[in-house]
């Protein structure tokens, strides 16, 4: 058995000491715990959680009620009673059956595809405190030299589709019934509600709206229901930018619970408006003090009645505030050379089936 070899120089070398507090006396043991505790502190740790104040946040991280922020709503539009405005756009229709090859008639008149440039287009949009808003807009559509147009006076309408014939469709809005099938389901009403948060203002206590809120990590979504009918149902939706609370995007119900009409909005404008504030969600909010404030308009949008598979790009240009338009730009059109095709305000119900 072969016997390990011990060097001598190992034998006779001396232990290393130890590093302790006994080694180094009591002071100099203190001093050490001090360093090492020093050190431990200073020594950066990954885990740990840097400070963050609610002010360093995003805009879009805080968060206000939904009463804040319909003020905020109703405050940007109170003070508008008028809007004039010039229009550059498109229409485009898309009226062609899937996979079809001839167009999409209605009831009434056919309904040929058609699409192009809207030029020396007009906006024009007025209300008095306890009144829906009139619109109005007018454009001409040179691809089939015809004049497009939009009538809205108070529940009457007028709508003069972009076509070379004589062709007027006319009706009465009611927004607590569904829209008829089968006729065209736009409205001009639906760009005073779409473009001014009409939906949030109320002429009478008995028609005002309830309203609830969710809070999406980059939205606000506004639901507004009709507490008219029972069971309630949704009449538009609104989407609100959290970090800029504007509108981004809105969207109208029909009475039977579909998406009638809809708005993607951008192209914000800072104004300043001077005049009386307008008709407010409660009679006791009327206010005809003059005032003034900044508001913001949307000068881009695109509007789509889905059910007609009709979208209008619209961008408004010059636009004028509150400086008053004539009752008269809101007449009824000429009916005498028109073919007059009236739409009814509603479906009829189904007819009963079996003997009595």
């Amino acid at each position: 058995m072969r016997r390990k070899r011990i060097c001598a120089n190992h034998r006779s070398r001396p232990a290393r000491p130890r590093l302790t507090a006994g080694a180094l006396g009591a002071p100099h043991g203190m001093f050490a715990r001090a360093m090492l505790c020093a050190l431990i502190v200073a020594m950066p740790v990954g885990c740990a959680r840097k400070t963050i104040h609610i002010r360093d946040l995003p805009a879009s991280q805080n968060t206000i009620s939904r009463e804040e922020l319909e003020a905020k709503l109703l405050t940007n539009n109170a003070f508008i009673t008028s809007i004039y405005a010039y229009v550059e756009g498109d229409i485009v229709t898309m009226q062609r059956e899937a996979g079809g090859t001839e167009p999409k008639t209605r009831t009434g008149a056919e309904n040929a595809e058609w699409s192009g440039t809207l030029t020396n287009g007009r906006f024009m949009a007025s209300r008095s405190s306890k009144s829906p808003w009139m619109t109005r807009f007018v454009a001409e559509f040179p691809m089939l030299q015809a004049t497009f147009s939009l009538l809205a006076n108070g529940r009457n309408f007028w709508i003069r589709p972009p076509r070379p014939t004589a062709q007027l469709f006319k009706g009465t809005h009611d927004n607590t019934f569904a829209r008829p099938e089968g006729w065209p389901t736009l409205r001009p009403q639906d760009l005073g509600v779409l473009l001014l948060c009409d939906d949030l203002f109320a002429t009478e206590e008995s028609e005002r709206n309830v309203t609830y809120m969710e809070t999406w990590p980059t939205f606000y979504v506004l639901h507004i229901l009709r507490p008219q009918r029972k069971p309630e149902v949704i009449y538009s939706r609104i989407w609100v930018h959290r970090e800029t609370l504007q509108i981004a995007y809105h969207q109208l119900f029909d009475a039977d619970g579909s998406v009638v009409a809809e708005a993607r909005l951008g192209g914000y404008k800072p104004m300043s408006v001077a005049g009386p504030k307008r008709w407010g969600r409660a009679p006791d909010e009327t206010s005809t003090a003059e005032k003034s404030a900044y508001v913001e308009i949307p000068t881009e949008a695109r509007i789509f009645w889905p059910k007609d598979k009709v979208a209008l790009d619209i961008r408004l240009k010059h636009i004028r505030l509150n400086q008053g338009i004539e009752a008269s730009v809101f007449d009824p059109p000429d009916e005498s050379k028109a073919v007059v095709v009236e739409i009814p305000a509603y479906a009829a119900p189904p007819a009963p089936t079996g003997s009595p």
